[in-house]
């Protein structure tokens, strides 16, 4: 008569997950470098294992929260995946931040959640502190999303903020145009300027 005897695991430590971690991000990088988009499943059950073992691990969340966005198209799972990185990470020492709200700008912004998608774009701003990364990029969205709001004045203020960076932009151009051949009435300046004023106090 054999008698089953139950598989005991030991407990994994923080290094075993970043070890964990480290590699399947690599298997995640070699997928970009191939252009092999085929694999991401694989990538998201490993980055799952890893969060069943440690479900506050800051970087695997933060990869989910990327590849839910980049590769699946599923809003509402990278903006939890974000929210629980920025909750677990409030002072940011793993420089995700940025990234995040500027992801989060631009998913508010598909969704037509306007004041969201510009408070996320703000926050970004103010991390991207050499303007190196993404400042062109905010100032395009930014542009466009008051544009949307019919606030054409700050429109074009953001579009204008665009070319100085990036003077080849074509789209900017043609925006600012548009913008300058419409008639803007005074009463409509003065009311966009209380709105932005409004929303700077949010």
């Amino acid at each position: 008569m054999t008698r089953d005897k139950k598989r005991v695991y030991a407990p994994y430590s923080n290094l075993d997950v970043d070890q964990l971690f480290n590699s399947t991000y690599n298997l995640e990088i070699s997928m970009y470098e191939l252009d092999d988009n085929t694999q991401f499943d694989i990538v998201l059950a490993k980055y799952n294992y890893i969060l069943m073992l440690n479900p506050q691990h800051i970087n695997t969340l933060y990869r989910v929260g990327n590849i839910l966005y980049y590769q699946k198209n599923d809003y509402l799972g990278t903006v939890e995946c974000y929210n629980k990185v920025l909750a677990l990470d409030a002072n940011n020492i793993e420089g995700h931040h940025l990234d995040i709200y500027f992801d989060m700008g631009k998913i508010y912004s598909e969704q037509r959640e306007y004041d969201n998608s510009l408070i996320c774009f703000e926050k970004a701003l103010l991390l991207d502190d050499n303007g190196q990364k993404y400042h062109s990029d905010i100032f395009f969205e930014m542009a466009e999303l008051y544009y949307f709001k019919k606030q054409h004045v700050t429109s074009l203020k953001y579009y204008n903020k665009v070319l100085e960076l990036d003077s080849e932009c074509q789209v900017a151009h043609n925006m600012i145009a548009k913008i300058r051949s419409e008639r803007i009435s005074p009463e409509a300046i003065k009311e966009q300027q209380e709105q932005n004023i409004k929303y700077k106090s949010i």
